[in-house]
């Protein structure tokens, strides 16, 4: 599955294999009972994060990895975000630490 990332003027296109979206349920529900807790979102605490936030704070996860070159977090990110929000081909991603900005675009119906 193709995903283009966004990050100020760069562009990149990633392949997330099928078969770890299909595959990471472990992975994903373990993410998840994390999330249940609440996450610090930027400079707000969210006690019980939607599917929007929990994606924006995968992006966030991305972006750490691409910063450490942690390619193998970075692939699971990316397959946690396809999961949850089906359709998205693209990632905007803000490098400012504002997570609340992360925005996603899916695929246009034809």
């Amino acid at each position: 599955m193709k995903l283009k990332i966004y990050v100020e003027d760069r562009v990149e296109e990633f392949e997330i294999p099928g078969q770890l979206v299909e595959q990471g349920e472990d992975f994903f529900n373990k993410m998840d009972a994390d999330l249940d807790k609440g996450w610090q979102m930027s400079h707000v605490w969210v006690d019980k994060p939607n599917q929007l936030q929990r994606c924006q704070i995968a992006a966030d996860k991305m972006m750490s990895a691409i910063h450490n070159e942690n390619e193998k977090m970075f692939m699971l990110m990316g397959a946690y975000i396809l999961k949850n929000k089906p359709g998205t081909e693209e990632i905007h991603l803000d490098n400012t630490g504002e997570i609340h900005t992360i925005d996603f675009i899916e695929k246009k119906n034809a």
